[in-house]
């Protein structure tokens, strides 16, 4: 027999149920499905349960009804029309509506989903517990296929269960943590999310400014570190709502962390009302937050503060991991295995230049999911219905692949004792929660250039900014000078100085095509673009890919006025490698998702960084934003 229980969540003072127009609409419609024809009155008792007449399978469902009225009581048994509770609905807001919605649509599913019999059928409409967003910093879109005969722990458990895309892109040029954090996080390109890189000019402030920096906080000072001077960390700078929220917002019980060794990752993938974002701190060894987020450190955090775990790798070297000779060359490795690297300098006991070596080491994740472990444990993640989140970004293979490149056997063994570090993760869910409990999504903030020595030697372009391009740069800016004289053109970086502009009467446009001539020059230099032709560009119509990356980046408030692209290969410091070019090394990244109930397989259709988000909020069942964006991919996951 169909039976179905609706819960309460107020009563209103005359005791009968209103439908609101929307919801009549709706709910008739499904009653007459079910042949439920009877008026429903709350009077204070348990929850009513009716029976269909005429049911179309077994089962149970249990849905809540958002009962919207202009007069509820509140907590204190008070008649207060003002009262808005985060778990009550008030007649014509948005929270109510949502609720309302929400919830219409769970039994709409519900019932959808009991015309199909078999237990496989229902366990695969099953919502996940547990959802967790790994990001892997300068994770590029290679790695997990070429690196996939090694691994024995995380990686080969996502990549034999999950979705893998291997056509996944970030669709911006200012491929940078902040940048890609956010699109992961939010959905959205850095022109809607606001991070247009990892620092800016603040035009209004007149300063750079760093991306998650707030004045208006302060970071929590670990027990027996020394207080910290200036500002702390929030998603302040954040534009726009995530993944995190959307889930806070069908759900007020779901709980949202985040860790990451860097604070802009920890913060930006937090969303806006993450209960905390945790990073590595420095100076103090251990993992920080910020008032934002709390007051003090809760008891768990200060135990394992206390344990300073972090010293214990205090004396330890780097050698690396064993792995077959005969798979080095297939991974596309450049030397043999067989390195040692110590972690800081000749110091009788740990200092900052130690956690600093740990910070750039692999050492850093085992220490970051030895936390998250003690948070998930502490504030009970996955232990109830409600959907919660946990973000976790890994930065250790961004800080060895600067130094020592992607075809190196550092990245390698970072990326070996990642996927080790993983499983182990993944164990300890198993035992807690349940895998079949626990949704998986995994991608990269950027990728990254091969080092200039490693293109040379396999004939590709590629080099460190030389001695010409130097001279170049210096010789057009000796040319703008005699065309508009010295002055106060630009302040930090490629921003012009508005006010020198407006007093010398001045077109940015005259400034533009002068510096675009002369750096045209630069042997170095694919184009600069101006903000003149982006801005025009974003006004629509056709635009050259490249271009559209640009777009995609420019916010008008936060972007520079001109942006430099360098030829491909080109790296644009003396030593190592990086990105933030608008380049397939940069914008491809690994991206994969391990859903419970969901088919195994590989996705070779081109899809971009800002899907991912939307598309969990959809296997969820959850609303997102109509702005966003990222497009829903779901259909590519479920069976």
């Amino acid at each position: 027999m169909l039976e179905i229980a609706v819960e309460k969540s107020a009563v209103m003072e005359t005791g009968e149920l209103v439908f609101e127009d929307q919801t009549r609409r709706i709910l008739p419609y499904v009653l007459k499905e079910i042949n439920e024809l009877s008026v429903l009155h709350l009077n204070g008792g348990p929850p009513q349960e009716y029976r269909s007449a005429a049911p179309r399978s077994s089962g149970t469902i249990k849905f809540l009804l958002c009962v919207c009225t202009n007069r509820l009581k509140d907590r204190t048994g008070t008649s207060n029309p003002g009262f808005a509770g985060r778990r009550d609905c008030i007649l014509a807001s948005d929270w109510c509506k949502f609720q309302r919605i929400m919830h219409l649509r769970r039994l709409i599913l519900a019932l959808t989903a009991l015309s199909f019999t078999g237990q496989n059928a229902r366990s695969q409409e099953a919502t996940p517990r547990l959802v967790l967003l790994l990001t892997v910093d300068q994770g590029r879109g290679d790695y997990l296929e070429r690196f996939q005969p090694s691994f024995e722990g995380g990686f080969k458990m996502l990549l034999d269960g999950g979705v893998l895309f291997t056509d996944a892109h970030h669709f911006h040029a200012s491929t940078v943590t902040a940048a890609g954090h956010a699109s992961l996080s939010t959905g959205r390109y850095p022109a809607h999310s606001g991070m247009v890189g990892n620092e800016w000019y603040d035009r209004t402030d007149g300063k750079h400014v760093y991306c998650v920096e707030d004045g208006t906080t302060q970071i929590l000072t670990p027990a027996g570190a020394k207080p910290r001077s200036g500002g702390g960390r929030s998603p302040a700078r954040l534009l726009t709502t995530g993944l995190g929220d959307w889930i806070q917002a069908n759900d007020p019980d779901s709980k949202v962390f985040s860790i990451g060794a860097k604070d802009r990752s920890a913060v930006l993938m937090g969303g806006q009302n993450a209960h905390g974002a945790f990073w590595f701190d420095t100076r103090s060894g251990q993992w920080v937050t910020s008032t934002h987020y709390a007051a003090e450190y809760s008891a768990w955090v200060r135990e394992f503060h206390r344990e300073r775990f972090a010293d214990d790798y205090f004396g330890h070297s780097w050698t690396p991991l064993a792995v077959p000779h005969a798979l080095l060359g297939e991974m596309e490795i450049v030397g043999t295995p067989d390195f040692t690297h110590t972690l800081g300098r000749a110091d009788f006991y740990p200092t900052r230049r130690f956690y600093s070596a740990l910070y750039n080491s692999p050492f850093i994740e085992p220490y970051l999911l030895d936390f998250a472990k003690k948070l998930v444990v502490a504030h009970e993640l996955g232990a109830d219905e409600s959907v919660d989140v946990l973000a976790l970004s890994f930065a250790s293979v961004d800080t060895v692949g600067h130094t020592y490149g992607p075809n190196s056997p550092e990245v390698l063994d970072t990326m070996l004792r990642l996927d080790r570090e993983l499983g182990e993760l993944f164990d300890f869910l198993d035992e807690r929660i349940g895998l079949a409990n626990v949704a998986i999504s995994l991608s990269a903030d950027h990728g990254v250039a091969s080092l200039p020595e490693y293109q040379s030697s396999h004939s590709l372009p590629g080099g460190f900014l030389s001695a010409a391009d130097y001279a170049c740069f210096q010789s057009a800016g000796r040319a703008f000078q005699e065309k508009f004289g010295k002055d106060d053109w630009f302040h930090e970086g490629l921003y012009f100085n508005d006010e020198t502009l407006k007093r010398r009467d001045v077109e940015r446009s005259s400034l533009e095509s002068m510096i675009v001539k002369e750096l045209a020059r630069c042997p170095s230099i694919q184009r600069v673009w101006t903000r003149t032709e982006i801005e025009s560009a974003s006004a629509g119509g056709w635009l050259d890919k490249t271009l559209e990356l640009y777009v995609h980046s420019f916010h008008p408030e936060r972007s520079p006025d001109l942006y430099v692209q360098y030829k491909e290969g080109i790296i644009g410091r003396v030593r190592g490698t990086t990105h933030g070019s608008p380049y397939r090394y940069d914008t491809h990244v690994m991206a994969l998702v391990h859903w419970p109930g969901a088919r195994q397989g590989t996705v070779d259709e081109r899809v971009n960084t800002v899907d991912l988000p939307v598309t969990i909020a959809s296997l969820l069942g959850i609303d997102f934003p109509d702005d966003v964006d990222g497009v829903d991919r779901s259909a590519l996951i479920r069976d």
